[in-house]
């Protein structure tokens, strides 16, 4: 009895795990000066879809995009008197909190920056690891007969 609890529990977990497909992204939008800039309209796109999420930084400069799919990512910040600066590639993965920070340069919006390499993007935000789990090997497991001495 103990190993079909067992069994049922991890089937349990595997689809809850397989709902939590959505992500989070951050980030603090800065001036030339590193002084924050509030009011940037900042898009995020997913590429595969072109679902696109519109956010808008703070007083402090920070915006918060969430609760935003698993993807690859397009992220633009647009505001009056800067050039719009754009970063491709952004991977969000399940249970992501990436921090992306953007300093714009001064300029017209009709000009613009496009970041298409740099250092991976870090998790700052949190300490937790997410990662999407298949039913199959859970199937497998228990097909092949697998039981626990201790039932």
């Amino acid at each position: 009895m103990r190993t079909r609890n067992v069994t049922l529990f991890l089937l349990l977990v595997a689809t809850v795990l397989a709902q939590q497909d959505t992500g989070m992204i951050t980030g603090q939008v800065t001036d030339p000066s590193g002084s924050p800039v509030p009011s940037a309209k900042i898009i995020l796109v997913n590429v595969a879809t072109n679902v696109q999420t519109k956010v808008v930084t703070s007083n402090d400069g920070l915006f918060v995009a969430t609760p935003i799919r698993i993807g690859i990512y397009s992220i633009a910040v647009e505001v009056s008197g800067f050039k719009k600066t754009v970063r491709d590639g952004i991977s969000l993965r399940v249970q992501d909190r990436l921090r992306v920070d953007f300093r714009l340069e001064l300029g017209e919006v009709s000009e613009s920056v496009s970041v298409t390499s740099e250092a991976p993007i870090l998790q700052s935000e949190t300490s937790s690891l997410g990662q999407v789990i298949s039913t199959k090997p859970v199937r497998s497991f228990h097909s092949t007969g697998a039981t626990s001495s201790n039932s």
